[in-house]
């Protein structure tokens, strides 16, 4: 075969392929997907169908107005696959993750439920709203829903307060029955036992979510940070899930070859007992996840190789701030600043990649302590940073406090979160505070602090390395754009 004949036959193959292989790959999901409703909710697949209910997780908006988009969602939220599970066989289920799909603005569903975060708050109204004026029975649950439920039911026929897993099946009957209500109340209780195994294939089956399946572990966080939503919702309440029951989710997936798993749970060292029984429990099914926890972790000397050992690749720890002064003002003084380099020397040397959060403009932060902040990420090497704007979000201590003390600048709920300065810092103006938390970002997104925090220090191996230098570059595409990392 002739050189130019080599390079034709070369060019039309991969041209098959290209066309070939999607569709490949659509077919396994779709196999996958059957094969786990077969093992998990057979009833779904045998029942006639009499209703439909599309559930959507909305995006959110970036500073130009447009929508925020990515071609996948690498860690779906496990709401709606958890609410399918709870929906009766006779219901159609359809789910929607904005971030990475259009909505189906024509769909047949009956009933059209949103889930969202206080960022996607504005979307999740306008959604709601849009879908309403076409004549669909509207619901919105979620954080914000249950922080301030009466601006939310302005947009919605129907609001949910607090965990859903028991109200949920109770608004099916009654909207069955003609007759739903327009708010449903659970209290805060946290009823993770006996939960169903969440309808994974409605994940399974979507080229656009990605490889990191969500499992619940627990809900709720032992300690009362001012700022923190968590707290507001649960008091103070830890409840982790049966060890049992933790295991059969990830079995469920497990066994289709699925190996990556993002661990739900605000603090996976809530409870250092049911921590360690549950790295027990996972360590035999040989796979990979990720959580938050707070460094409560290191009390217990070798609970951290343990979580390793059991597959553990990252954990997310909120360090919020270098100023002592600053944690003790939100109530999180049980963190010490000069303990710092000492621990995350720890969490490296047991090899994890650690990722770490910081709140930038608290009441101690100065322009000095963010300069300091951007020189500590660099130097420690934490290979993995998302940096927040101080948020006094609805709800929480801090927005009672700010409120009494004349300090929020606007009580528009529409406006929480994201790049906004919605408060009166002690040290800044408004427009100051936001200019210096973009000069951070771009300090700490650069690509010489990027290969600096990734591999100056690296304690988990060149290939996790390798997937946290991806993530950089995607962080550091969106600061860029002036998007915030991690909210989206």
């Amino acid at each position: 075969m002739s050189g130019w004949s080599w390079l034709v036959a070369s060019a039309g193959l991969a041209a098959i392929l290209a066309l070939a292989l999607p569709r490949l790959l659509a077919a396994r999901r779709r196999r996958l997907a059957h094969l786990f409703l077969e093992r998990n909710h057979p009833a779904y697949l045998t029942t006639p169908k009499t209703h439909k209910v599309l559930f959507i997780h909305p995006t959110t908006y970036q500073p130009d107005g447009s929508l925020f988009k990515e071609r996948l969602v690498n860690s779906p939220a496990l709401t709606l696959p958890l609410l399918a599970a709870l929906t009766p066989p006779s219901w159609e289920v359809e789910l929607c993750y904005e971030t990475s799909e259009s909505i189906p603005w024509e769909t047949t569903a009956d009933v059209v439920a949103l889930s969202n975060m206080g960022h996607s708050l504005w979307r999740a109204r306008e959604i709601a709203r849009e879908f309403r004026r076409r004549g669909k029975h509207t619901v919105i649950g979620g954080t914000m829903a249950s922080l301030i439920p009466d601006f939310v039911a302005e947009a919605c026929d129907t609001v949910f307060v607090g965990d859903a897993e028991e109200t949920w099946p109770e608004f099916i009957r009654d909207f069955e029955a003609g007759a739903p209500k327009a708010r449903y109340a659970e209290p805060h209780k946290h009823p993770v036992a006996d939960l169903p195994v969440p309808r994974y294939d409605l994940l399974i089956e979507k080229a656009t979510v990605g490889w990191m399946i969500p499992v619940q572990i627990a809900r709720g966080c032992p300690y009362r940070c001012r700022f923190c939503t968590i707290n507001a919702l649960s008091q103070g309440r830890y409840t982790p899930r049966p060890v049992d029951q933790i295991v059969r989710d990830v079995r469920s997936v497990r066994e289709l070859g699925f190996r990556f798993f993002f661990f739900l749970d605000d603090n996976i060292a809530g409870n250092l007992d049911f921590s360690r029984a549950l790295f027990d429990a996972v360590t035999p099914l040989g796979i990979k996840w990720c959580s938050q926890s707070t460094l409560d972790i290191l009390k217990e000397s070798g609970l951290l190789e343990r979580a390793v050992e059991s597959g553990a690749v990252t954990l997310c720890f909120g360090l919020e701030s270098i100023t002592q002064k600053s944690l003790g003002n939100v109530a999180k003084g049980f963190y010490r600043v000069d303990q710092y380099d000492d621990q995350i020397a720890a969490i490296r040397a047991a090899g994890l990649l650690q990722s770490a959060e910081f709140i930038i403009g608290l009441d101690h932060d100065t322009p000095e302590t963010i300069d300091r902040l951007a020189d500590y990420i660099v130097d420690q090497g934490i290979p993995l940073v998302r940096c927040y704007i101080y948020a006094p979000i609805p709800g929480t201590v801090v927005w009672h406090d700010f409120k009494k003390q004349g300090r929020l600048l606007s009580l528009d709920y529409t406006s929480i979160g994201g790049s906004n300065v919605g408060f009166r810092p002690t040290h800044f103006t408004p427009e100051q505070l936001h200019e210096s938390y973009w000069r951070l970002m771009e300090r700490i997104y650069t690509w010489p602090a990027i290969f600096r925090r990734v591999f100056r220090r690296r304690g988990a191996g060149m290939v996790n390395a390798l997937m946290v230098l991806v993530a950089n570059i995607e962080y550091r595409r969106l600061v860029r754009r002036r998007t915030i990392p991690g909210l989206a």
